[in-house]
Order: C-alpha cells, then structure tokens, then sequence
C-alpha cells in the first residue's frame, strides 16, 4: 500500500515537473525563423485558407507552406532578425523636412534634383541621424546616404 501512494507521489511530481518546464509553443517556418508564443497566454491556433493563424490575428498568421513545424519548448525561441533595427530609414517629419535615420555616423547625405544637381549636403550625427530640408519648389527629389538612397516627389 504505502509503494502504491510512494509511485502515485513520484509520478504526480514527474507529471508536474514536465508540465511547469514546457512553456511556449514554438512556430518554426521553413526558412529557419521561430516565433515562440507564451502557453500562460492561451495561444489560440486556427487555420483560415492557407493560413496557420495564432490568437486570431493577421499579424500572427503564417502561410501552411511556410511552417515547417509546430512544438513546445521551455523557452522562448523567437528569432528577431537584428536588420530591421538597423536598416537605413527616411522619416518625412512634415512636409518640407525627412529626418534619415539608423546610418553610419559622419557619413554624408546628399540631396539631389531629378536633374542630378547637388542641392544640399549633410553630415550624419553620432546618433546616426541628419536632417534633410527640401526645397519649397514642387518636384522630385534624391536623398542619398552611402549607397543607398530614396527618390521623393513632393507635390
């Protein structure tokens, strides 16, 4: 009798100990990207069409093609990929003024007219940030920071 209730103990606390360790549900796609999803949370998963969705969302859905597999895991396995923090971008601030952001310090930003003429030049800051004026006249225009650079039309 007191095996009987020394098993039942060991295998309450071996079902426990499993069951406090696995904590995420893991969404690998095939191109090797994990998104990890909290099981505290309730994860709620749906196919609709072609799509895997979790929590009902469009921006947690992923193409059935696209996932190569689903599983539980102990730890968050998100893989955040570090380019979109560091991608060069251009924020119109209002109408007359882009502010360029994420790019190499000191580096130059050239503004252009769709004729190729230099209208201004700019230096990047240590922040990795320049503000860049347009001129008031209707047209189109280049920003060019390195090697990268954004064609604006402004109306």
């Amino acid at each position: 009798m007191h095996r009987k209730i020394l098993c039942l103990f060991f295998f309450t606390g071996v079902l426990l100990t499993a069951q406090a360790a696995v904590s995420y549900m893991t969404i690998e796609k095939t191109n090797g990207e994990k998104f990890s999803f909290l099981l505290a949370e309730t994860p709620v998963i749906t196919f609709v069409g072609d799509d895997l969705v979790v929590n009902g969302s469009s921006e947690t859905s992923y193409a059935v093609t696209d996932v190569k597999n689903y599983h539980f895991t102990e730890t968050d396995q998100t893989v955040v990929e570090k380019q979109t923090s560091e991608l060069l971008r251009f924020v119109v601030l209002d109408e007359g003024v882009v502010e360029v952001q994420n790019a190499t310090p000191a580096s130059k930003v050239f503004l252009f007219s769709a004729a190729g003429v230099a209208l201004s030049t700019t230096f990047v800051s240590e922040n990795g940030s320049a503000v860049v004026s347009l001129p008031a006249s209707k047209g189109l225009f280049v920003i060019s920071v390195g090697n990268k650079s954004i064609k604006l039309i402004r109306k």
